[in-house]
């Protein structure tokens, strides 16, 4: 079992669009990894967590609309 836990999901009308949303996604997230090479992410004490879900909400909206 891991130690981690997804806690936002958007369903993509193909996996083509998912994986480049994705990659927008990890870009715009990357000062916030955890460690490099991961994709895990530290929300930074004080932050909301709209910090994590904006970027998500905009890929998918862009690739949904």
């Amino acid at each position: 079992m891991s130690k981690y836990r997804v806690i936002y999901l958007k369903p993509f009308k193909n996996e083509t669009d998912m994986n480049l949303a994705e990659t927008n996604v990890l870009r715009k997230l990357e000062e916030y990894k955890e460690q490099m090479n991961h994709d895990r992410f530290i929300l930074p004490i004080g932050k909301d967590i709209k910090l994590f879900t904006k970027p998500f909400d905009e890929a998918y909206n862009f690739f949904n609309n």
